[in-house]
């Protein structure tokens, strides 16, 4: 860690800290789940850094889908609930106005699902993987002077 802060200057004389945020779809593919929650929409806030042309790590989190529906033959009230933590490791490429980019990375998420009945209890259930995510942004940048 000491040698990356000393060699930063020489060996990564571009450095720069990124936050954003990034809004999408969540699908679901089990054909059940689909049909009791269907699909979804997500949030990514995330926080990058930028090491050397277009390399950069991060971490982000992703929330925002909360579905809910009717379940079984009593038609119970349920949600379904999925979050998760994200770290990564990408490229981006400036090209004019627009910078696509690839980000590879390991997430850990977390499904709970509730079922309004006294018979059933709370589920949940952690899962983490392999994630692969690609797009196309928007080229912009702001700044403040302080």
């Amino acid at each position: 860690m000491v040698l990356l802060a000393a060699m930063g200057s020489v060996a990564f004389p571009a450095i720069h800290v990124e936050a954003g945020a990034q809004f999408g779809a969540r699908s679901v593919n089990n054909a059940d789940i689909k049909a009791v929650y269907g699909d979804g929409t997500v949030f990514f806030p995330y926080a990058a850094v930028h090491l050397w042309k277009g390399l950069f790590v991060g971490a982000g989190y992703e929330g925002g889908y909360s579905r809910s529906g009717k379940i079984g033959i009593y038609e119970k009230a349920t949600t379904l609930k999925v979050s998760g933590m994200e770290v990564f490791v990408g490229y981006q490429l400036s090209v004019g106005m627009v910078s696509p980019f690839f980000r590879a990375g390991y997430g850990s998420y977390s499904f709970k699902q509730v079922i309004d009945s006294p018979f059933h209890s709370e589920d949940g259930v952690d899962l983490g993987g392999m994630r692969f995510t690609a797009g196309i942004l928007p080229e912009t940048e702001f700044s403040v002077d302080c």
